[in-house]
């Protein structure tokens, strides 16, 4: 996979992906996903190759462009193979990524009707190896 795409599918739908790129890095990015036709959902899965050793923070997510509907994340469940959950709360997930895989990040949610988008933001923060920024050190030393 590419770490520049990513998309999203709603319950178990594989087969009707939509995606997004990723264009900036350490910055919320506003995604909004809209669907062709009303959809009920009770899951969102968020898809993609996420760089190695990364911070994925996902908040204020909310369905047809109406910020009265944001998710309380406390009133969801994520569940993933392969990701550990740092912090949640009502208003935000920060999940790390250990591997270069392929990954599905799901989130379960009540039974929601109508739904003709969902908008979140998304960062994407890639965690240093170093507890400096090694390069910068050197030369300036």
């Amino acid at each position: 996979g590419n770490i520049r795409d990513f998309g999203i599918f709603l319950n178990d739908d594989e087969n009707n992906i939509y995606k997004k790129k990723i264009n900036k890095f350490d910055n919320y990015i506003e995604y909004n996903f809209n669907f062709d036709e009303l959809k009920n959902i009770n899951s969102i899965n968020i898809i993609g190759t996420f760089s190695k050793g990364s911070i994925i923070t996902i908040t204020n997510m909310f369905f047809n462009g109406d910020k009265n509907t944001k998710i309380n994340f406390n009133k969801t469940f994520l569940i993933s193979k392969n990701n550990y959950v740092l912090n949640d709360n009502e208003d935000k997930l920060e999940i790390l990524n250990p591997t270069d895989d392929n990954n599905i990040i799901t989130l379960l949610l009540d039974q929601y009707e109508s739904i003709e988008s969902i908008t979140f933001s998304m960062e994407l923060k890639k965690i240093p190896l170093t507890n400096k920024k090694f390069c910068n050190y050197i030369y300036e030393n």
